[in-house]
């Protein structure tokens, strides 16, 4: 006989299972990535009578839960993509506010300086013009090396936001693994899966995916695998692999991320280009780096400028000029994996400021050659040759590269930073006004009796301490092919 009883209580039960999952529901209304519960019934295996067979009531399959894995694979990629360019747009932003407000950009200060040096040029003597020049040079210097400063806390802030993401990182994946443990230890996963383990499961690979792009691999006992974009193990199974923040082994100044345990020199910036971590690296190698390298071109472009400019000139004591402004120079990095024991060092100049590019450089040597890299574009300038072949190709960037102490083994990389140092090291070395050099130090014309058309050019100074450099000269023909050379000053031939 059937047992009416128990058929009704396996009803009640069944509805109770069901009214107790609507209420799960209800309360979870406003909790994050909760996917809504739904009890599956079904019918036990029916008894059999001699008129056939009669059903038992109802039976709780299991508890599951709405739940759509391409949805959740398309929110944790869209995710990775926000979260990249709302850091990205976020530091730009800062960046604009900084150099493109005409306030506090370097626009009123370059207007104020050159208008200074067109009143000094009217008047030439003024003190008070001379002054005024210095003034603004100053002025103008402290505004760049204030620039700079604030790219260079703008790079800091950088950096500690990749440690701060990397811990955070580090704190979801050890969660991720350790619920691939709870649920690969559930004995019945297949047809009664913990939901809420899996619903926080799932919160935290869209936390993580807004951090860092991930690659997620189902496993059949319910636990998952969690790769980088280069296919670097986040979680595997229940281990969890850590990331950790490390300087750069070109540039300690620079925060790279790393795989705890590996090597030096296994970034792993390369591979990550979404997520915050990927805005992070996108706005310093795509926006701070060509920034704060153009800054430095322009400070070294102006001193040498003004500095080749200022040095052929005369100032109010007679004196030839000297230089108007310090800049700073190329930088030479080792990297750190580099041979301790040989421990090579290279210094850099600049050849030619009006062929310097905004980019580093990175040099490779291989045990009898080397390989030069321009970083902005990963253009090779040099394939393989020697020292010499590489400074003519550096030529070409504006550069020299001389060594300076220790010796080279194979596989020793540098870094070279053309102008990143340009702005921060930029100064006046002049103060006292009567230094400043407005006169040409040579005067040249032609007598105004002159028959023939040959005009004179002003003339270069080539020994500044000798003494007949203040002399009155003059250059006499004798004849169309022939000219004497005097000294009216001193009332001598210097040649005939």
């Amino acid at each position: 006989m059937v047992d009416i009883l128990r058929t009704a209580v396996s009803g009640l039960m069944a509805f109770r299972a069901a009214m107790s999952a609507t209420g799960h529901n209800v309360a979870n209304v406003n909790t994050p990535y909760y996917s809504r519960q739904r009890v599956e019934l079904g019918t036990p295996l029916p008894e059999k009578h001699s008129y056939g067979y009669m059903g038992r009531g109802v039976d709780i399959e299991s508890v599951a839960r709405s739940y759509d894995d391409f949805v959740m694979k398309q929110l944790r990629g869209h995710s990775s993509g926000v979260s990249q360019y709302e850091k990205l747009n976020d530091l730009t932003g800062q960046m604009s506010a900084l150099l493109g407000d005409t306030d506090v950009g370097l626009t009123p200060d370059l207007e104020a300086f050159f208008g200074s040096l067109q009143d000094l040029a009217d008047a030439p003597a003024s003190i008070t013009a001379r002054q005024v020049f210095l003034d603004e040079a100053q002025t103008l210097t402290t505004r760049i090396q204030d620039i700079d400063s604030a790219l260079s806390s703008l790079r800091d802030s950088v950096d500690t936001s990749i440690r701060n993401a990397v811990t955070t990182i580090n704190d979801l994946t050890a969660g991720i693994a350790q619920i691939n443990r709870d649920i690969a230890q559930a004995p019945d996963f297949a047809t009664n899966p913990p939901n809420d383990l899996l619903d926080n499961r799932d919160r935290m690979l869209v936390d993580l995916s807004k951090l860092v792009g991930i690659q997620v691999v189902n496993q059949d006992d319910g636990s998952l695998n969690i790769f980088m974009g280069g296919g670097q193990p986040l979680v595997v199974g229940v281990n969890a692999y850590s990331l950790e923040a490390v300087e750069s082994g070109f540039d300690p100044q620079e925060i790279t991320v790393r795989l705890q345990g590996q090597a030096e020199g296994s970034d792993l910036e390369r591979y990550i280009t979404s997520g915050e971590l990927g805005g992070y690296f996108e706005f310093r190698r795509t926006i701070l780096n060509p920034a704060q390298d153009g800054l430095g071109l322009l400070a070294m472009g102006l001193a040498e400028t003004f500095n080749d400019q200022h040095e052929k000139g005369m100032n109010l004591d007679g004196e030839l000029g000297s230089a108007l402004f310090n800049a700073g120079s190329p930088q030479v990095w080792p990297h750190t994996k580099n041979d301790a024991t040989s421990a090579a060092t290279f210094t850099a100049t600049v050849t030619d400021s009006t062929k310097l590019v905004r980019s580093d450089y990175e040099i490779l040597y291989d045990g009898a050659n080397y390989t030069a890299t321009r970083l902005s574009d990963n253009q090779t300038i040099l394939a393989s040759g020697n020292l010499a072949a590489l400074n003519v190709e550096l030529d070409k960037q504006g550069l020299n590269l001389t060594p300076i102490s220790g010796s080279l083994t194979a596989g020793d990389r540098f870094l070279v930073q053309s102008t990143r140092n340009g702005a921060s090291s930029l100064d006046l070395r002049i103060t006292d006004p009567r230094k400043v050099a407005t006169a040409a130090p040579i005067i040249t014309n032609s007598q105004a009796d002159n028959v023939g058309s040959t005009s004179i050019s002003p003339g270069a100074v080539t020994d500044a301490a000798n003494s007949a450099l203040q002399n009155t000269v003059r250059i006499q023909f004798t004849s169309a092919n022939t000219f004497d050379v005097l000294d009216l000053t001193a009332g001598t031939a210097l040649a005939t």
